[in-house]
């Protein structure tokens, strides 16, 4: 049984999302790699023992200050995969047409890692006709590593939202590594091609035995009232936690912090203020305040669009949280308050802690939790691959 410190080195780190989930069942994060000023200043806040190096992933890949790091057990990260569609992988990481997977994928084949984990969005299984996705298991494989992945929804793993993720993963020979069961019950709709096959076996499988979704009040409804264009940057807690999610995260914290909230202007205020109900969307809207093309989209190719301009409804779940809570691309108006979403409700649907805060402007604040892996999916696998060095 292998009983020493495990060290991960996080690539692509952002503000911390994927290496808490580690952090939270033991690992060492001894690295962290990550170019945005901003969420280097959110990681170090959170983690000051791990090692930040602020700068592009390339530079640092050969360089003296990433070999003294302690050995490195396992390499995460969740590498921007835009661009990567060329017909041969070069393995030199200055050559212009590489990107942040191959970069990735450099790390790996200099450090050797026992294992790795990789984040992605489920578009890389269809990127260039399925080429990017076999050039990456190509790649490892040569490195000698076994490997797999599977689409998780973050929903089965008590995270309050609905959110594919592709995960792939690589190991020694000789490891072994099980995909987690989920511990939840989500109704989310299958979205991606090959769904049924990429999803974990057992997904549908016990439901009568699983915990029922985490809910958008679940996670938001101890966190004070604001108004819109709010700035509270920290502010005691004024009630005890309303769920065992709320008392979670509310762990190792005395206070709320960025539970700020972009302003809306008079347009988008005014529909705020017409829908009066949880639940009510555009076309709920009075016709001189219905976005015109949201109309000409319903008419000319029958899509409601149902989520845009969407009050949340409580006892739903979170849609994906992206980089900014514009009402006009998704369901990020507050259920009860005229406004939409905080940085803390974001942060909350992402499974942050709230001992985290996060730096920078309020832009960049929502930035760094939209790209975050949420903290609760990432700890459902970092549990697994414990396992599987304990089994060594």
């Amino acid at each position: 049984m292998n009983t020493t410190p495990l060290n991960v080195l996080d690539i692509f780190s952002g503000a911390g999302g994927f290496s808490q989930g580690f952090s939270d069942v033991g690992f060492t994060i001894a690295g962290a790699i990550e170019k945005d000023h901003d969420s280097c200043l959110t990681f170090k806040g959170k983690s000051p023992a791990t090692e930040v190096f602020e700068g592009d992933a390339a530079s640092f890949c050969n360089k003296l200050t990433v070999k003294q790091l302690p050995p490195i057990d396992l390499i995460i990260g969740g590498p921007p995969c835009q661009g990567f569609s060329s017909v041969n992988i070069q393995r030199d990481v200055n050559h212009p047409g590489n990107n942040c997977v191959l970069i990735y994928l450099k790390y790996i084949e200099i450090i050797r890692p026992p294992f790795i984990v990789m984040e992605n969005v489920t578009g890389l299984l269809t990127l260039g006709n399925g080429f990017a996705l076999k050039a990456i298991i190509d790649y490892i494989k040569e490195l000698e590593y076994d490997c797999e992945y599977r689409v998780l929804q973050a929903a089965d793993y008590g995270v309050p939202q609905e959110r594919w993720r592709l995960i792939f993963v690589a190991y020694k020979k000789g490891m072994q590594f099980s995909f987690p069961s989920p511990t939840h019950l989500a109704n989310v709709r299958l979205n991606f091609s090959n769904a049924s096959k990429l999803v974990v076996k057992d997904r549908n499988e016990n439901r009568q035995k699983l915990f029922h979704h985490t809910t958008v009040w679940d996670a938001i409804s101890d966190l004070p009232e604001i108004e819109n264009g709010s700035r509270l940057q920290s502010y005691k807690y004024t009630s005890q936690p309303n769920s065992n999610y709320q008392s979670g995260l509310r762990l190792g914290s005395t206070k709320i912090t960025n539970h700020s909230t972009k302003r809306l202007e008079a347009l988008q205020m005014s529909r705020v203020l017409s829908l009066k109900e949880p639940g009510q969307c555009w076309q709920d809207l009075p016709d001189e305040l219905k976005p015109q093309n949201l109309i000409k989209l319903q008419k000319n190719h029958g899509s409601n669009c149902w989520k845009r301009f969407r009050r949340l409804l409580p006892s739903e779940m979170f849609s994906t949280i992206v980089t900014e809570p514009n009402p006009y691309w998704g369901a990020f108006i507050h259920p009860y308050q005229d406004r939409v979403l905080s940085v803390r409700e974001f942060a909350r649907a992402q499974s942050f802690p709230d001992y985290i805060e996060f730096f920078g402007t309020l832009r960049s604040q929502y930035r760094q939790v939209g790209n975050a892996v949420p903290c609760l999916l990432a700890k459902s696998i970092a549990m697994q691959v414990k396992q599987s060095f304990v089994t060594l």
